[in-house]
């Protein structure tokens, strides 16, 4: 749970609700069919929204319509409580992943269907959020950074990119992200340099003066000197790896990008980003000598974090040794979990 984790406060649900329904066939509230349980899987745990380590209730349809907003005067509430000291805000809206839930307000705003009414809602969320650090005089002491966590499924539209999320195409691990800091990172701009996720973790630490943990290995970077344009063109990463899974499918250096994927066969794909950022034309016959020098990287990452399967450069994963639902269908808590 987040608090055991380091947070201070935590507002929530403690996994994923896109499991599969109690039951299959069942519909949403706004009629839409909610996915169907996985293989094996008889079913969705019932959600609790909890608050730090209590239950609050458990969620339903009408609640998830209500996510949204209860997440963004959440995060409203906390920017105000704790304006005379530093903070650090994680907010991660269930918007717009499936099932989609716009709030009841939104639903039916956009000619365009529920999801584009529930990008309407997490676009108003994002602005009070703005408009809370204006009002406080924070904006100027703040970065703000929004980010996506995956590639477009098929409901959006990827162009140029190929694919969507779930695949290893530019189109399921390009994501959009931007940075905002009155006073700090030029306005206007924008970098095409390779970064990712785990290069937020080293960035905060740097901007807070926090020394990184010398006892792991982190793939990350301090990528403050590209968002404010001091890094000169330097790139942040030479290399990217392509993991589906456990599976690695593909490998970046610079402008190129090898795919071996499983639908590919085995043959290697070639593609200069640059050039072809929609990976729409397979050059490895032309360009062998490059070919090999990709498939050499992927070779050494068996040493790391493995080609198909857990290598030796992998942490344990977090197991629990009996996981139970913090709540049933029927309401009830699990010892530990109630309200105190």
């Amino acid at each position: 749970m987040p608090l055991q984790q380091g947070f201070d406060e935590y507002f929530g649900l403690p996994y994923s609700n896109d499991m599969g329904p109690a039951e299959d066939g069942v519909k949403s509230s706004l009629g839409e069919p909610l996915p169907k349980p996985r293989p094996g899987q008889k079913g969705q745990p019932p959600l609790p929204l909890m608050r730090n380590n209590t239950v609050i209730k458990r969620v339903l349809p009408d609640d998830q319509q209500a996510l949204v907003e209860l997440y963004t005067k959440e995060a409203v509430r906390f920017i105000r409580d704790n304006q005379d000291r530093p903070f650090f805000l994680y907010l991660a809206h269930n918007a717009v992943h499936f099932p989609i839930y716009p709030g009841k307000k939104w639903a039916g705003r956009s000619p365009h269907g529920i999801y584009s009414d529930w990008v309407e809602e997490v676009d108003w969320s994002v602005g009070q959020v703005l408009d809370t650090l204006r009002e406080t005089g924070l904006d100027r002491k703040t970065l703000v950074l929004l980010v996506s966590d995956n590639g477009g499924t098929q409901r959006a539209v990827n162009r140029p990119l190929r694919g969507f999320k779930g695949s290893t195409w530019e189109g399921g691990i390009r994501v959009p992200a931007i940075a905002w800091w009155p006073g700090q990172i030029p306005p206007g701009t924008s970098t095409d340099v390779i970064v990712g996720m785990f290069d937020v973790l080293p960035t905060f630490a740097y901007l807070a003066g926090v020394p990184l943990p010398q006892d792991r290995r982190l793939d990350g970077i301090n990528i403050w000197p590209h968002l404010t344009g001091e890094a000169d063109g330097r790139p942040a990463h030479e290399t990217f790896y392509y993991f589906r899974g456990l599976v690695l499918e593909g490998v970046r250096h610079g402008d190129w990008k090898l795919r071996v994927a499983p639908n590919a066969k085995g043959k290697p794909e070639l593609y200069n980003l640059r050039e072809d950022i929609g990976e729409s034309r397979n050059v490895a016959a032309e360009h062998p000598e490059i070919v090999a020098r990709l498939e050499k990287l992927m070779a050494e990452m068996d040493q790391d974090l493995g080609r198909d399967g857990i290598g030796p450069g992998c942490r344990p994963l977090g197991r629990v040794a009996n996981p139970r639902p913090l709540i049933d269908y029927d309401g009830t808590i699990r010892p530990g979990f109630e309200p105190k």
